[in-house]
């Protein structure tokens, strides 16, 4: 009786145990779409309606959640250097110092001194 599996060619280099990959299972997303595209769309222009008349009241929730789906969330940029300050001149950190102290981190980074 042979072993099983077996163990010389169980394994094959650069091949995937499993080329089609997870089976993509989605049963709550296809009984909803399924359900939206039913009638002719009469579903989903019922819920653009009803999205529509709550933005129209300031209410833009149910958007957010659709394009945050569609295109993905946006990122939040957090500036975490400067205060919330704009900084239009990468230097201006650096010439709020003391000139003792600026001095010395220009001679640390190699950079010639401002004057």
């Amino acid at each position: 009786m042979s072993e099983f599996p077996n163990k010389a060619t169980q394994f094959q280099p650069g091949q995937s145990g499993n080329p089609a990959g997870r089976p993509k299972e989605r049963p709550l997303r296809d009984a909803l779409k399924a359900l939206l595209e039913a009638g002719d769309g009469q579903k989903i222009k019922e819920l653009a309606k009803i999205g529509l008349e709550a933005a129209t009241g300031g209410d833009f929730r149910f958007w957010k959640e659709v394009f945050d789906r569609i295109d993905g969330k946006v990122i939040d940029a957090l500036d975490v250097t400067t205060g919330g300050e704009s900084v239009n001149d990468p230097l201006e950190p650096l010439r709020k110092l003391s000139p003792e102290l600026r001095k010395r981190v220009l001679e640390e980074l190699g950079a010639p001194p401002d004057d």
